[in-house]
């Protein structure tokens, strides 16, 4: 997803400047640190920062365990709550 608003993008900065749960890639992959999230306050997640020069700063990764459009009924783009745990 792509953030928009300032206050999003403020937060999100200081989320990974956070040490976050470190994943170590398998050898071709880059590493990355993950973050546990609830999805509308109700769907445990991660969003994952990877770690790789020149990531967009906008960018923010969201893995759940089901397709987040389907389960929340929600057309491209639209924005959802991510609530940090």
């Amino acid at each position: 997803m792509r953030l928009r608003e300032t206050r999003d993008l403020a937060a999100w900065e200081e989320l990974r400047n956070l040490p976050g749960l470190p994943l170590e890639p398998a050898p071709g992959y880059c590493a990355a640190r993950c973050y546990p999230v609830h999805v509308e306050g109700q769907l445990a997640s991660a969003i994952v920062f990877p770690l790789v020069a020149d990531y967009p700063t906008d960018v923010v990764e969201v893995l759940a365990p089901v397709a987040l459009r389907e389960y929340f009924n929600l057309e491209e783009g639209a924005p959802i709550s991510l609530a940090v745990q």
